[in-house]
């Protein structure tokens, strides 16, 4: 056993190491799950439970279990995606993510508008598409329209749903 191992077995002993927190779902509540990492409330980790956890080292009979799934998500080009938050961390994996299954018009909310070299560098990143892809031009508009008020909600759907149909 390493000196890491042992130092790793005495702390977990002392309670000094603790397992990290965890909110666990069941295999049906998918969907709950991604929704309440949404919130931004949780600490720690967000499980999705498909089966009970196996006691032996050694699994020998596994039952083979169906998950329902979709096998890929796709976007209407010609439509516009409204994007809450959308110059945050997540907001701009999605962004991206969304890109990548074929949509070529975003609006990306935030109230203080590109502050970050991280932002202007995903934005870049959507232009170039454009350049590596032959008539694959990205749109991103950037709305400081606060969406959070019902007033807010209806100025922000105008102005995107002014450069195409909403998605």
């Amino acid at each position: 056993m390493d000196d890491m191992t042992v130092l790793l077995n005495d702390g977990i002993k002392r309670g000094v190491v603790q397992p990290i927190e965890r909110t666990v779902f069941q295999k049906n509540e998918a969907e709950d799950a991604f929704r309440y990492m949404t919130t931004g409330k949780h600490v720690g980790k967000v499980l999705i439970k498909i089966r009970d956890e196996e006691r032996d080292k050694v699994t020998l009979n596994v039952n083979p279990m169906t998950v329902e799934a979709t096998t890929r998500t796709w976007f209407h080009p010609s439509k516009v995606y409204i994007i809450t938050g959308g110059l945050g961390g997540f907001g701009l994996e999605l962004s991206y993510w969304m890109v990548l299954r074929g949509a070529k018009k975003l609006v990306l909310t935030s109230r203080t508008g590109v502050r970050s070299a991280y932002q202007q560098l995903y934005l870049k990143r959507f232009r170039k598409f454009g350049k590596l892809i032959e008539d694959y031009k990205i749109d991103i508009t950037v709305s400081t329209v606060n969406a959070t008020t019902e007033e807010g909600a209806h100025k922000l759907i105008d102005e995107a749903s002014g450069i195409a149909p909403v998605g």
